[in-house]
């Protein structure tokens, strides 16, 4: 088995998901956007259930490894790095691929619905994690938990994606500094 074909059909597929939500990907679509013939695709994922495993791992790995990266830089980069991040981002009419899962969790199998849930208490566990971080470390004034802000944060950001979609706008920026003014952190 190429790990490289099953990894460019994960990329696809990905990418589908943030352009056209999990639901309304297919395998033939995967095989049309990849040339990969369907009985190859089902060789690597016999399931759009086992692909939509797989896709959950590759966003785990992906959270994981971009949050490592925040945690270790020095505090007071870390919000610059964010807010030019923000500023260059083009979603080009993408979601988010948790929020794409999560539009339709009721739709999806029991095990895609767990490991889903899974993935989104991690990325609230992160930027939770990452919060308290800097919080500390900056000496932010700031009287609600470190769970509520991740919340708002999370809310703020995958709304700002999901109007933005429509709007066809990046919004995105704005959510950052609107959230950054109600949680009173002053930029």
């Amino acid at each position: 088995m190429r790990t490289d074909r099953k990894q460019e059909l994960l990329n696809i597929g990905f990418n589908l998901m943030m352009l056209r939500g999990y639901d309304s990907i297919s395998f033939a679509d995967l095989a049309k956007a990849s040339g990969i013939a369907k009985p190859t695709i089902h060789h690597h994922f016999p399931t759009k259930q086992d692909f939509g495993l797989a896709l959950l791992d590759q966003i785990e790995n992906g959270l994981t490894e971009r949050f490592k990266g925040l945690l270790a830089m020095p505090p007071e980069q870390v919000l610059p790095m964010l807010e030019q991040a923000l500023h260059t981002f083009d979603p080009n009419g993408r979601i988010c691929p948790i929020s794409s899962l999560q539009a339709h969790h009721q739709s999806l199998s029991e095990p895609l619905q767990q490991r889903l849930i899974e993935v989104t208490e991690l990325e609230l566990n992160f930027v939770s994690q990452l919060f308290e971080r800097l919080r500390n470390a900056l000496h932010w004034n700031v009287n609600i938990s470190s769970d509520a802000a991740a919340n708002l944060i999370m809310f703020q950001t995958k709304s700002a994606l999901q109007y933005g979609r429509a709007l066809g706008k990046n919004l995105l920026p704005q959510a950052m500094a609107t959230t950054l003014e109600l949680l009173g952190i002053a930029r």
